[in-house]
């Protein structure tokens, strides 16, 4: 959990939450890691790239620049494969973007405002 917690957040927000590592393990501990393992194989081995020019309708495509988990180039590969799609990323954050940035929620309602 740490470690996913640290790949995931921003620097400032890591030193905000620091004192509470000790408990991560506490509270987030599954009782099995078999649907955790399952879930990582699938994962590992799915790939949809030939199946994104399918896609029609309006897409926005999200990313942080200091995504450590699954790196910002995924985010313009979608964009490049997704054709009319828009790419924004977000600068300082990574893979929690979506909770980090105050912004996440007012681009994500302007998109699908714009879509209608």
């Amino acid at each position: 959990m740490i470690s996913m917690a640290e790949n995931s957040y921003s620097r400032d927000r890591l030193k905000r939450y620091k004192k509470f590592y000790p408990f991560l393990g506490l509270v987030a501990r599954p009782a099995s890691y078999d649907r955790f393992l399952a879930n990582g194989m699938a994962i590992l081995d799915f790939d949809s790239r030939n199946d994104l020019g399918n896609i029609t309708c309006p897409t926005l495509v999200l990313g942080g620049e200091e995504d450590m988990v699954l790196g910002i180039q995924g985010s313009y590969d979608l964009r490049d494969l997704i054709e009319g799609s828009e790419l924004h990323t977000f600068r300082g954050l990574g893979h929690a973007a979506f909770e980090e940035s105050p912004d996440f929620s007012r681009l994500v309602f302007e998109f699908l405002d714009k879509a209608e």
